[in-house]
C-alpha cells in the first residue's frame, strides 16, 4: 500500500505485552483513508559512561517503584486536558517487566564542545518510548549524582524519533508492507507492519499531493433573550446555524456546500440545507456529518478560540458527547487546552489548541495576525485585502435574533450568511496557498504537519 502522510500519532499496546508503535494515518492516490501502525521501532537513548552492573540496578528500580506508586498522571486518569500521552501505572504495573533491553558501544560526537574525532558512547535501548525521561531520574537517584551518567537525546519526541531513523518524511509518501487487520478506526485501509518480522516501511520520493479533504466550517450564535444585546454565552445561549464547505485538494469541482439551520429554512441555491427541529438535533447532525466527511483538514476564522470551544461548552451543558468522539479513533476523546504565547511583535497571547486525532486543525485568524500586517483582522476585511472581495450580504449580531424568531425566509438569510463566511474561508485558504506552504515546510523541518499550522 502507497499512501501520502498526514498524520503521525504515538499509541501503547496494553494488551498482552506493552508496546509502544507509531500510527501513521494519510490518504492513497485514490482519496481513500489509509492507517497504518508501526511495531517493533526500537526506542534508545545514549550515555558517557555506563557499566554492566547498573542494568540490573536500574531494572529492579524502576519496576519496583511501579508496585509503589502512589499516583498516575496519564490521560486516563486526571483527564485528557491535563495527562500525560502514557499508559497508565496501573497498566505499567502489570505488563511492563522489564526497561532496558540491551547496552551496546557506538562511536559518536558529541555537539557540546569541540572534537574532530569521534568517541565512545553507549547506546541503551528500552522496551518504551515513554521510559526514555524516567531512566534519567531513576539513575540520578539510584547512582547519585556525582556517579550517574551524562544523557544524550531523552527529550527527543517519538514521532521525530521514528521519522529520523527510518528516513520518513513527514507529508512525504510511503509504501509499507504489513497485513490487513480489522477495527474501528474510521478508515478505508488499516495495516499492522511488524519491523521485528521483517515487514517494512519504505519512503518515497514523490512531491505530489493526495486528495486531502478539506472542510471549512463556521457557527452562529445569539442571545436570544428578550431585550437583552450581549455577546453570546455558550452556557446559556444556542448554536442556530453552523456552515460546512467540503473540499477536496486539486479538485475544486467536487466543493458541496452544506448548512445545519435551527427550526424551518429555505432552500438556497448551491447548498444543502439541513433543517432540525431543535438546538441537540442540530448538534448531533453536525457531529455525524463531521465523521462522515471524513475530513484531513479543518479550518475555520477564530475557530480554535472561539467556535470549537462554544460547541464543546454547548455540547457538554446540553449533555451531549457526539462532539468529544468525532476524530478517526472513535475511543480516543476531542479535547482542547488553553495555553499563553508570548512575543516582542505580539505581545503576550491566550492560544487555544485543538486535538483531533487524524486531523489538523488549521484557524486562519492567527496565522493572519503572524504573518501578515493588516489595519484589522475582521474576516470581511482580510477577504478584501487578499480576495478584493466582500461579504455580498452582511448582517449584524444585533439582527441574528430578531431574524431567527421569523419565518424560515429570514432564518435562509442567516444561513446564506453563515455558508458566505465559511466559502470565503475556504476561498482564503486556496489564495494563501496555506496547505501546500504548510505540507512543503513539514518536509523540510521533518516535522508533522499540525505542528507546522499549530
Amino acid at each position: 500500500m502507497i499512501f501520502q502522510i498526514i498524520d503521525v500519532l504515538v499509541r501503547y499496546q496494553t494488551v498482552g505485552q506493552m508496546r509502544t508503535f507509531i500510527r501513521l494515518i494519510g490518504r492513497n492516490e485514490d482519496g481513500e483513508r489509509v492507517c497504518a501502525d508501526i511495531y517493533g521501532i526500537p526506542w534508545y537513548v545514549y550515555a558517557d559512561r555506563w557499566e554492566s552492573s547498573w542494568t540490573d540496578q536500574i531494572n529492579e528500580k524502576m519496576i519496583g517503584s511501579l508496585q509503589r506508586f502512589k499516583s498516575c498522571k496519564c490521560m486516563t486518569c486526571v483527564g485528557v486536558k491535563n495527562g500525560r500521552n502514557e499508559p497508565c501505572k496501573t497498566d505499567q504495573q502489570k505488563m511492563l517487566e522489564t526497561v532496558i533491553v540491551k547496552t551496546e558501544t557506538v562511536q559518536k560526537k558529541s555537539f557540546c564542545g569541540y572534537s574532530a574525532q569521534p568517541r565512545t558512547y553507549f547506546k541503551i535501548t528500552l522496551t518504551n518510548s515513554f521510559l526514555m525521561r524516567p531512566i534519567t531520574w531513576t539513575a540520578k537517584y539510584t547512582l547519585g549524582e556525582e556517579y550517574a551518567p551524562k544523557w544524550f537525546e531523552t527529550d527527543i519526541s517519538p514521532e521525530v524519533r521514528f521519522c529520523t531513523d527510518f528516513k520518513i518524511t513527514p507529508c512525504g509518501w510511503v509504501e509499507i508492507d504489513g497485513v490487513a487487520v480489522k477495527g474501528d478506526l474510521r478508515v478505508d485501509h488499516h495495516y499492522k507492519v511488524d519491523l521485528k518480522k521483517n515487514q517494512r516501511i519504505i519512503p518515497l520520493d514523490y512531491s505530489k499531493n493526495s486528495p486531502i479533504v478539506q472542510l471549512a466550517w463556521d457557527i452562529e450564535c445569539c442571545c436570544m433573550m428578550d431585550g437583552i444585546d450581549r455577546f453570546p454565552i455558550a452556557k446559556e445561549d444556542p448554536v442556530i446555524t453552523i456552515g460546512c464547505v467540503r473540499s477536496v485538494y486539486g479538485k475544486p469541482e467536487l466543493t458541496e456546500k452544506t448548512v445545519f439551520q435551527l427550526d424551518t429554512c429555505d432552500a438556497i441555491e448551491g447548498v444543502k440545507v439541513v433543517a432540525c427541529p431543535n438546538e441537540k438535533s442540530l448538534l448531533i447532525q453536525f457531529c455525524e456529518f463531521f465523521v462522515e466527511c471524513g475530513a484531513d483538514i479543518f479550518s475555520g476564522y477564530n475557530s480554535d478560540a472561539f467556535d470549537f470551544v462554544y460547541l464543546f461548552e454547548r455540547m457538554e451543558k446540553l449533555q451531549l458527547k457526539a462532539m468529544k468522539y468525532i476524530s478517526i479513533e472513535p475511543r480516543t476523546q476531542v479535547f482542547f487546552q488553553k495555553g499563553t504565547s508570548c512575543s516582542a511583535q505580539s505581545g503576550a497571547r491566550e492560544t487555544i489548541k485543538i486535538f483531533i486525532p487524524g486531523s489538523v486543525c488549521c484557524d486562519l485568524l492567527p496565522i493572519c495576525r503572524m504573518n501578515y500586517k493588516l489595519r484589522s483582522y475582521t474576516l470581511n476585511n482580510v477577504a478584501k485585502h487578499f480576495l478584493d472581495d466582500q461579504k455580498k450580504d452582511d448582517m449584524a449580531y444585533k439582527d441574528l435574533p430578531v431574524f431567527q424568531r421569523k419565518d424560515s425566509h429570514h432564518r435562509a438569510i442567516i444561513a446564506r450568511y453563515c455558508v458566505q463566511d465559511t466559502a470565503l474561508v475556504q476561498l482564503l485558504c486556496d489564495k494563501l496557498q496555506l496547505l501546500t506552504n504548510s505540507i512543503a515546510m513539514a518536509r523540510v523541518c521533518g516535522v508533522s504537519l499540525n505542528a507546522i499550522i499549530s
